[in-house]
């Protein structure tokens, strides 16, 4: 950039001798000539020095790809669920009807669960399986509509044991569902049967997550990540 300004400093210096120091209609025209081509040149270095501006503002503007999709990654981290831990509350004079069981996970600061798979399903019953007797009965989270067969949560893992759940009238009153541990792991009894809620169990399935700092560290945590 320096070496033209000099160029046209050198033009400009033969322009004014040309002009002051000679009176000719030769060196006129030659002088116009030359202002012309000075100023041809002024205006091409100027739009060429625009253009190499504009070319590295566009080459080292960072553009906003990357960042949104790291805001759309964290975003996701967030809003996945955190992994879940279960343990059993066990009430051994068999007396926990429904809200005493939502209660009892409460006090642990947790919440009332239900297995999310056959291998939560299967560590639930080997915890409670009793060396004698007949059967427990665990409350669960689940909730059953009798009459259109509608589970809720929506999605949520199901194992009936066998005739279950029981359908229609009489039983619209039967909307919540117990785990059904059986002595004989092997018969098609084990599994979940729906119940009312006012009916009485051994126990209930409560959850947290990992990443709650209020999970209680007193229990003994089954299937899950804790």
């Amino acid at each position: 950039m320096r070496n033209r300004y000099k160029v046209y400093q050198m033009y400009i210096l033969n322009v004014w001798y040309v002009l002051f120091e000679g009176n000719t209609k030769r060196n006129v025209i030659i002088s116009l000539v030359a202002v012309v081509l000075i100023i041809s040149g002024i205006v091409v270095a100027i739009v060429t020095n625009m253009n190499t501006f504009c070319s590295n503002i566009t080459t080292t503007t960072p553009t906003n790809t990357t960042a949104a999709s790291t805001t759309t990654e964290t975003i996701q981290m967030l809003t996945d669920p955190d992994p879940a831990c279960y343990w059993i509350e066990i009430d051994k004079s068999i007396n926990m009807n429904y809200d005493d069981a939502v209660d009892a996970c409460l006090k642990k600061n947790g919440v009332i669960g239900s297995p999310k798979d056959e291998n939560a399903l299967n560590a639930f019953m080997d915890y409670v399986r009793p060396e004698r007797g007949y059967r427990r009965r665990l409350w669960t989270s689940l909730q059953i509509d009798p009459e259109t067969n509608v589970i809720s949560p929506e999605g949520a893992y199901t194992k009936w044991s066998k005739w279950q759940p029981d359908l229609g009238s009489p039983f619209v009153t039967f909307t919540g569902v117990m785990l059904m541990v059986h002595v004989d792991e092997t018969t098609d009894k084990n599994g979940m049967a729906n119940w009312f809620v006012t009916s009485l169990a051994y126990g209930v399935v409560c959850q947290t997550y990992l990443n709650d700092k209020k999970r209680p560290t007193d229990v003994d945590y089954l299937d899950g990540s804790c």
